[in-house]
């Protein structure tokens, strides 16, 4: 049972997120014998970058019908976001920059970044503000990290080579310091301690940020769930759907042909996130080989899962998917159904479930609702969720119980980019987030006015900023510390000592320090107070008259049973 309700599972992952992977892709193989692009496809493309869209005949071509239908609900139901993933593509090539800054209970910090990618150089502007105090520094990136702190070190930069920057460790008093005789000796205790060296670095965070390296990634997997789909056996029968045409396309999906499927997931994470992805979970090979071996179970238990795929016959969109799992035995019996339902804007999903034993039985009702909106010249989606559980003990009806409960999410925009975001769950405000969201073909923008969280304002705001261009400014004349003596790193400290910032910062902390002095000293006496006075109160009223009250019973009556039983008789 257990590995019927994972192969479930996994059944439904992929559905999802496949159909959104493919709508990613540059394109998706389809049948050219059984294909043909329609003159009215093509008029509604005239000038617009993506493909037409080619007709399937889904039943020549089931295999190819569902991919297509999949590649257009995720185009129809992305919206706006394939718009912003075009924005972020363009914005993968030259300079870019990075403009962050954000409010919270009275802190203040903001970070602006250029990054020179061809030429692997960065700049960056850090500042952060709290209680009236406001501090900045400038950091290069490079051959040379650079780093600058006017309001501290005066207008002196400091920093190192990294092309040289074992050499002149070498030669540093600094080494010593920190008690090592040589860098190698350093690198070994550190490699020791943290379980890999530099090199190992280098290749962990290498292929992360490739552009090439993630497409690539992702169209093996297209082509690995590509080749895996068109392996499951399909029939096909012609429907009608309210009243337009549609074909029914039934899959029975088994555990060997998921087996594919997991592998071309694990290998796309993998090729993405390589040795990150290894040292966060060290045990994912094992949890793959695990899974499989699950489906092995599963495949030479004879388990089947039929799904159906309900596809329009005009326009090669999809309307529905069905799926229904049963599983029994003389002690229980399970039963689980998924429907998903596809119109003009708008996606209902019903799950329903039930389980029935000797001991109880239960039901689970679950039914989600999206749907893409346009309100006063706002436009966004809602998402409306209710769910219902019912749970019958047979033994013992105190233990029965049922309820229900509603979520409602929604998020509108306006032609200016300002948006509200909310949630409610039965009846009552959850969150509002207010803001703004805008981008166009080089840049992407997305700020937080507010946010309201149970009636309260939680005195959060931030805005993110990410455009094509930018100057990298030039890296400065610098102090290599690891030529400095251990006379100059002290007269440094010094400096830094008589410095405005410093001061205000040492007076901030004595403050704090005084009130954590005064909350703790509060608690000590609050504590040692309550605490004295509870228990003398409770060692007089309770365990004096407890124990007076136990021992008389005790020894009246053992001494009473002693000398009737014992000694006189």
């Amino acid at each position: 049972m257990k590995n019927k309700l994972r192969f479930l599972s996994l059944l439904l992952a992929i559905v999802m997120c496949f159909s959104m992977l493919v709508a990613c892709g540059d394109d998706v193989e389809k049948s050219k014998k059984d294909s043909e692009t329609t003159e009215e496809n093509a008029e509604n493309n005239k000038g617009e970058t993506k493909k037409p869209f080619v007709k399937v005949d889904p039943e020549k071509d089931p295999h190819g019908a569902v991919l297509g239908a999949f590649t257009l609900l995720a185009e129809d139901y992305a919206g706006g976001l394939l718009d912003i993933s075009e924005t972020c593509t363009k914005l993968g090539e030259g300079n870019i920059s990075y403009d962050f800054d954000m409010e919270f209970d009275g802190t203040e910090i903001g970070l602006s970044t250029v990054l020179d990618r061809d030429g692997g150089n960065s700049y960056s502007e850090f500042s952060v503000g709290y209680e009236g105090i406001s501090a900045k520094a400038n950091v290069w990136l490079g051959d040379d990290v650079v780093v600058k702190i006017p309001a501290l070190l005066g207008d002196d930069a400091y920093g190192v080579k990294l092309s040289t920057i074992e050499e002149d460790l070498e030669n540093s008093f600094i080494l010593e310091a920190m008690g090592f005789d040589s860098v190698d000796e350093m690198m070994e205790d550190f490699e020791d301690e943290v379980g890999m060296g530099m090199d190992d670095f280098a290749d962990l965070f290498g292929g992360m940020f490739d552009v090439e390296a993630t497409q690539k990634a992702s169209e093996d997997l297209i082509d690995a769930l590509d080749k895996a789909v068109r392996g499951i056996d399909a029939v096909t029968e012609s429907q009608k759907i309210g009243d337009k045409d549609a074909c029914k396309i039934t899959f029975t999906f088994t555990p060997e042909d998921a087996k594919p499927i997991v592998t071309a997931f694990y290998d796309y994470y993998v090729a993405l996130y390589g040795q990150l992805l290894e040292l966060s979970n060290p045990t994912l090979g094992e949890d793959l080989d695990s899974l499989l071996e699950d489906l092995d179970e599963a495949q030479a238990a004879g388990e089947k899962l039929p799904f159906s795929v309900y596809v329009y016959k005009d326009s090669g969109k999809l309307a529905a998917i069905e799926l229904e799992s049963e599983d029994s035995d003389e002690d229980y019996s399970e039963k689980a159904s998924y429907k998903f339902e596809f119109t003009d804007g708008e996606i209902k999903y019903e799950k329903k479930s039930s389980y029935d034993s000797e001991y109880s039985k239960s039901s689970d009702e679950l039914k989600l609702t999206y749907k893409t909106v346009n309100k006063g010249g706002k436009t966004g989606f809602e998402i409306t969720s209710a769910n219902s559980h019912v749970f019958e003990d047979k033994e013992d009806t105190d233990y029965s119980y049922d309820y229900v409960s509603e979520v409602e999410i929604s998020f509108l925009k306006d032609s200016k980019g300002s948006f509200t975001f909310d949630v409610k769950a039965d009846g009552e405000d959850v969150c509002t987030v207010k803001g703004t969201l805008k981008y166009d073909s080089k840049s992407f923008s997305i700020g937080i006015d507010s946010i309201v969280a149970n009636g309260e304002d939680v005195g959060f705001s931030a805005n993110i900023t990410v455009k094509s261009g930018g100057k990298v400014e030039k890296t400065p004349k610098y102090t290599n510390i690891f030529s400095m003596s251990q006379s100059d790193f002290e007269e440094l400290a010094e400096n830094a000592q008589k410095s405005a910032l410093y001061k205000e910062l040492e007076e901030l902390y004595n403050t704090m320090s005084d009130d954590y002095k005064d909350y703790d000293d509060y608690y000590d006496d609050y504590y040692d107070d309550y605490y004295d006075d509870y228990y003398d109160d409770y060692y007089d009223d309770y365990y004096d008259d407890y124990y007076d009250d136990y021992y008389d019973d005790y020894y009246d009556d053992y001494y009473d049973d002693y000398y009737d039983d014992e000694y006189y008789f």
